[in-house]
């Protein structure tokens, strides 16, 4: 299998094209993938995402979500002090996720820069964060100078 970009000034949205000698079930899987990522983007750009709390779906907007968290292979979101479970792992977010809201801090934690209400330095200079919500999350070593680039300091 290959897979290519091709850049083309002159094409006004976005073209994909899956290309088989022949229609078969792995033509169709990836043709499966494609269309599901692209409704998960469609919810995204929308500003919302459907999450879970015990039988109960939800759709929840971006904005009032404070964090993304992965614990014990399951992620969720903390929507106003709420854990509910999302059906997408962390590295799906992360590519879905508004990029000027919300930053992955560390390898089990995506958080929303606007839900930020405090930040401390600890006494080894990693950082502790304090959302809205009053959650603590942690930045990493490794994402700490792009996380404070990303918030200008």
């Amino acid at each position: 299998m290959k897979v290519r970009t091709e850049i083309n000034n002159s094409l006004k949205e976005i073209e994909l094209i899956l290309r088989s000698p022949t229609d078969n079930e792995e033509v169709r899987y990836y043709l499966r993938i494609l269309q599901q990522a692209l409704y998960q983007k469609q919810d995204v750009q929308k500003k919302q995402i459907v999450a879970q709390k015990g039988s109960e779906f939800v759709v929840l907007e971006l904005k009032d979500i404070s964090r993304f968290f992965a614990l014990d292979k399951k992620c969720y979101a903390s929507y106003k002090g709420i854990h509910y479970q999302i059906k997408h792992p962390l590295y799906e977010l992360e590519a879905l996720l508004p990029q000027e809201d919300f930053f992955r801090i560390s390898n089990s934690e995506i958080i929303n820069l606007n839900a930020i209400k405090k930040i401390e330095v600890l006494y080894n200079a990693s950082l502790r964060i304090l959302t809205k919500d009053d959650e603590y999350a942690y930045v990493s070593r490794s994402n700490i100078k792009e996380f404070k680039r990303r918030l200008g300091f």
